[in-house]
């Protein structure tokens, strides 16, 4: 019994390509759709704002990063100024009252040492929030 026909013989094998046209194809499209919804929030509409004559310019503008060293001590370090290091909890205190008395709503960003225990983290955390900032956040991690 032979079941093979006698009119196919062998050569090179038959490759189909509508599947992987069909593939190729809906890749592209999922792409396109997904690169207009992400243009979407780029785009701006241009809109004239009004000007107030007596308002205020943002006092908020200065970021502020307190930064506990593994020896204990603080540095103070604003973006337009030269840092202040080695300063003890007083005068920490005390440059923080006077930023305060001077712009309230400058957000302060508290960053540790590795080896600094988190509780002196957040006694600083508790020290800000009683000498009156409101916007105060621990930095774990970089954001790069």
């Amino acid at each position: 019994m032979n079941f093979r026909s006698p009119q196919r013989r062998r050569g090179e094998p038959n490759l189909d390509l509508t599947p992987l046209i069909d593939v190729v194809f809906l890749l592209l499209i999922f792409f396109l759709v997904t690169a207009t919804y992400a243009q979407r929030d780029t785009r701006v509409v241009p809109v004239d704002l009004p000007q107030g004559a007596s308002g205020e310019a943002d006092s908020a503008t200065v970021r502020v990063t307190i930064y506990v060293e593994a020896d204990g001590t603080f540095t103070l370090h604003a973006e337009d100024e030269e840092p202040v290091a080695g300063l003890d909890r007083a005068g920490l205190q005390t440059d923080l009252q006077t930023l305060y008395d001077t712009a309230p709503d400058t957000p302060l960003y508290l960053r540790g040492d590795e080896d600094v225990r988190y509780g002196e983290v957040m006694d600083l955390l508790d020290l800000a929030r009683t000498i009156g900032f409101r916007r105060v956040f621990n930095v774990i991690r970089d954001a790069q």
